[in-house]
This record gives C-alpha cells, structure tokens and sequence, in this order.
C-alpha cells in the first residue's frame, strides 16, 4: 500500500489517486492496531503501555 501511494505521488497521479490510497493506508493501520490491542487484552499482555500513542507538544 505504501509502495502504491509513493509512485501515485511520484508519477503526480491525479489528487484522488493518492487520497484513495492514503485512505486504505489508514483503515489498514486502524485495523492492525485495532486487532493487536484486541490480541494484547485477550492473553492478559501486562506491557501495553508502551505501545500507547506519544503526543508529541511543540
């Protein structure tokens, strides 16, 4: 999917193009990390705090 955003990008494919794959890049890392935490809550994993989300202020 990254591979497919970068050349969309770099051929300067047309603006929906990229926000079409950009898109499916999101709803792919939602359901990874949607699973994975899901995984983390059924084997009781102790651990999860570091993979929170680091906010970063500036």
């Amino acid at each position: 999917m990254i591979n497919d955003l970068h050349r969309s990008m770099k051929s300067q494919q047309e603006p929906a193009a990229a926000k079409k794959l950009s898109g499916g890049l999101v709803g792919y890392t939602d359901m990874h990390f949607g699973m994975e935490e899901d995984l983390f809550d059924k084997f009781g994993y102790k651990d999860d705090w570091i993979f929170e989300p680091v906010v970063f202020m500036g």
